[in-house]
This record gives structure tokens, C-alpha cells and sequence, in this order.
């Protein structure tokens, strides 16, 4: 592997936002498989329908913070301050005084199963395995609830929406993780590392989100400058990540059974 500096590629994935796409170990298919993050409300074209049925039906199925407007809730991504409430559907449930509505799409092509695994620890945590199922309880229900898919041409995409209120969303660190399974048994599997600054003591405008991908492979030499040497594929089918360009990897717990797939268009 050429050498790579991971801050170049983070600085620059700020605005495209798209986790590099690594098949685990074997000959890539033809196929395209990305997964986009939106902490905000610049979404792209081709990524517009899914997200605003993704908002929708979050809104619908669950208990969401959402910004409020003349007494309706505000169906956006990004954060608010102050003017948040707990919705479900049209009816305002209580106040709180913050929230992070963003959204997850796995784009990808070819034949496959695809699925967007949520999960959340502790903000700081040190420990790679302290990860937990987000939700913690009624995963399964909870996820086929609120996840939307959608088929372009040769495209599918799947979305899903997370609403963190109140002290979760400085307080804990969260990954969305795509995977597409496809039929030769050849899997790609990657995601995004959340993190949000909150301070009280500033205006929305001026929070914060760290966005940091996470792929399939582990870097196992660095340069002084964070320049990937060398790297490692990680366990096929483990389903564990690494942050992009170190030889961290974070362990993820099972998902259980239940969760229905976004299956894709044959080409």
C-alpha cells in the first residue's frame, strides 16, 4: 500500500463525507459500495428522497428531538438548541434542551444484502470493545422501524436517522456501520465514528461534530507524519472496524437476529 497521511484525508472527508470501500480480503466484484454521514442539512442531490422518508418515518415510529416551529416539530438535520422537543408524529411529548438529528445512507450497486448497524459508549472511552447496541433494548423492532430504502437505475440506498437529545449527544460517541453481503460471499463492511461538541455556553452554530471513518482494514506501520506504511486486512466476516489510518480497532457486539436487509437491483 502506497503511503497515505490520514489528516490530509480527514480534512478533505469533512466535505465529501464517503468511508473508502475495501471487499474483506478477496478480488473486489464490480460494484460500488459508499456510506455517506449527514450532521447537517447538506445533503446530496441523489440522497434527498431517502433521507426525507428516513426523517419521516423517524418521526412516525419513534420518540425524536426535533426542532420546534409555531408549535410544529422542524424535520431537519443539524443542531438545535433550546427550541427541541421529543416528538412522535405531531405530538410534542416534552422539552429538552438539545439535539443532533443525523442520517446514515449506504449507497451500492451490484447484487447484495445491505444493512445499517447503529451503535453508541460512553464519550472518552479508551476501551475499543465498550461499544453497545443503540438502542439498548428492542434493537431489532426499533431498527426495521425506522430504516428506509430506495432504488435509482442500478443504485440502491438505504437510510436511517438518529436523533440524540439532551446530555446523550455531547456525552456519547456514536458509529453507524454499513454492510453489503453479496451473493459470491464477499463482504464490504465500513462506517463513521461520531462525535459531537455541545457547550452549553455557545450557540448551535458554533457546536461541533468529529467525523472520523472506519474501514475494514487496520494500518499496522505509521511514518512520523501518520502515514500508512503498511496495512492488514481485518478477519473476514468479523464485522469489527478500524479507524481509518491507525491500528485502532474497535469490536463491535452481534447484531441480533431479526433485522430485515435493503436487497439491491441485480445488474
Amino acid at each position: 500500500m502506497s503511503v497515505l497521511d490520514r489528516r490530509q484525508f480527514l480534512q478533505a472527508s469533512v466535505g465529501t463525507l464517503v468511508a473508502p470501500t475495501v471487499l474483506a480480503g478477496r478480488e473486489p466484484e464490480r460494484g460500488h459500495v459508499a456510506l455517506y454521514l449527514y450532521a447537517r442539512s447538506q445533503v446530496r442531490p441523489r440522497h434527498r428522497d431517502v433521507v426525507r422518508r428516513a426523517i419521516e418515518r423517524r418521526s412516525q415510529a419513534h420518540t425524536s428531538g426535533w426542532g420546534v416551529s409555531r408549535g410544529k416539530p422542524v424535520l431537519e438535520l443539524g443542531p438545535v438548541k433550546n427550541l427541541v422537543r421529543h416528538w412522535k408524529g405531531q405530538k410534542s411529548l416534552k422539552s429538552i434542551w438539545a439535539g443532533w438529528p443525523f442520517a446514515a445512507v449506504l449507497e451500492f450497486s451490484g447484487e447484495g444484502r445491505a444493512y445499517l448497524d447503529c451503535f453508541r459508549r460512553a464519550r472518552g472511552s479508551r476501551d475499543p470493545g465498550a461499544w453497545s447496541l443503540d438502542p439498548g433494548r428492542g434493537y431489532v423492532e426499533h431498527i426495521n422501524a425506522e430504516t428506509v430504502c430506495q432504488k435509482d437505475g442500478d443504485r440502491s440506498y438505504m437510510a436511517v436517522v438518529d436523533t440524540p437529545t439532551g446530555d446523550l449527544v455531547g456525552g456519547s460517541e456514536f458509529v453507524l456501520r454499513g454492510r453489503v453481503e453479496r451473493k459470491s460471499g464477499a463482504t464490504a463492511s465500513h462506517g463513521w465514528w461520531i462525535r459531537f461538541d455541545t457547550p452549553r455556553n455557545k450557540s448551535a452554530d458554533r457546536w461541533r461534530e468529529t467525523l472520523q471513518p472506519l474501514v475494514d482494514w487496520r494500518a499496522n506501520r505509521l511514518d512520523r507524519r501518520g502515514g500508512v506504511l503498511s496495512s492488514a486486512v481485518l478477519e473476514p466476516g468479523s464485522q469489527d472496524l478500524a479507524v481509518w489510518g491507525t491500528p485502532t480497532v474497535f469490536r463491535f457486539p452481534q447484531i441480533p437476529p431479526g433485522i430485515e436487509p435493503c436487497v439491491s437491483v441485480p445488474r
